[in-house]
């Protein structure tokens, strides 16, 4: 009597063709997870830099020099009528105006170690708004603001852009004791570096011909630092930034590029 069932080869074949689907599907999982890993790294790049980008661009569109950066004349006398106790007589009286202080550092670029430590100015693009009245537009006004490169401790060779802001145009108030009340706000973390360089116009005359070139600078001069000549308060005509980020596994790091134009209307006075 025979009897129905599978052979050896039969069952050696059927097992191969199950190890091999399971191989291509283990491939297939293992493939999808990376791809997937891939792209939120992606998105997770771009959206850190999509911030960066359009807060830089923001300050840096309002960017300029306010008047108090220039030397201010003496104040007036103000004369005022006084009298006196003893012959009831109106004696004149001069009274001295307090002289508004002068800014000296209006745009600060500093760097440390080829990487960007500090960049400071002053904008009239706040993320602050002052409001006249409830339901009214609201109005925008004057801030410094000042961008800090500081070490990730939790991440190893990393970095956390931060960022503040405030209505006291003197960067010293930010390095002195009340800088604490100045709140700081996080752009973006896992930064590899951020190299800015900064351009200025510089005109050459060559065979009766004006001949543009552009001086480049890694850190931004500080008004005590230049020449006689250049005395009056500047800043750069344009602004380059290179960022490199890492993905959040800190594996993978890409780089951006960016460049900013800076309008400094005391230039055409």
């Amino acid at each position: 009597m025979k009897r129905h069932g599978f052979s050896l080869i039969e069952l050696v074949v059927a097992v191969a063709i199950a190890g091999m689907i399971m191989t291509a599907l283990f491939q297939s999982y293992f493939l999808l997870n990376r791809v997937a890993g891939f792209l939120d790294g992606v998105i997770d790049r771009d959206l850190r830099i999509s911030i960066m980008q359009n807060q830089l661009e923001r300050d840096l569109a309002g960017v300029f020099i306010p008047v108090q950066a220039f030397k201010q004349p003496e104040p007036k006398k103000e004369v005022q009528e006084k009298k006196t106790d003893e012959k009831q007589e109106l004696v004149p009286e001069t009274k001295q105006q307090e002289k508004p202080k002068q800014l000296e550092r209006i745009f600060i670029g500093n760097e440390k170690d080829k990487n960007m430590s500090v960049l400071s100015f002053i904008t009239v693009n706040p993320v602050n708004v002052y409001e006249k009245d409830k339901g009214i537009i609201p109005k925008p006004r004057v801030v410094r603001v000042v961008y800090r490169l500081t070490e990730d401790k939790q991440q190893k060779n990393s970095f956390i852009l931060t960022r503040q802001e405030s209505t006291d145009l003197s960067f010293e108030s930010f390095e002195s004791k009340t800088a604490q009340k100045i709140k700081s706000f996080e752009i973006a973390r896992s930064i590899k570096t951020i190299r800015i360089e900064y351009l200025q116009r510089d005109e050459k005359q060559k065979d009766d011909a004006k001949k543009i070139e552009y001086k480049t600078f890694t850190q931004w001069p500080k008004p005590e630092e230049r020449s006689e000549k250049e005395q009056k308060p500047q800043m750069p005509d344009f602004v380059k930034v290179e960022i490199i980020l890492f993905d959040e596994r800190m594996q993978r790091e890409k780089v951006y590029n960016f460049m900013y134009q800076l309008f400094d209307e005391t230039k055409k006075q």
